[in-house]
């Protein structure tokens, strides 16, 4: 399924909108995540394996986070090490 820039935008405006800036970043970050364990799968053959929930504190907020697994459990996102250091 392919969308238009505008379609996104209005998309993720609604999203915003609707449940909040957090929400939205989490579930873009978790996307995120889910494209990184897919070049581990395919790399390691190994297979993905449900989420696990995880919450990350920063300015204030928290964030919660569906990291992907999987199923030999050698996948750790590089984004979390990210997150973590700029705590």
């Amino acid at each position: 399924m392919n969308f238009t820039q505008t379609q996104k935008y209005e998309i993720i405006l609604k999203e915003v909108k609707e449940k909040g800036f957090e929400y939205a970043l989490s579930n873009s970050l978790t996307l995120l995540m889910q494209a990184e364990r897919e070049i581990h799968n395919a790399e390691n053959e190994d297979v993905s394996n449900g989420y696990r929930l995880r919450h990350t504190y920063g300015s204030g907020n928290v964030l919660e986070l569906r990291v992907p697994r999987t199923r030999y459990g050698g996948f750790k996102p590089m984004l979390l090490g990210i997150l973590k250091s700029r705590e």
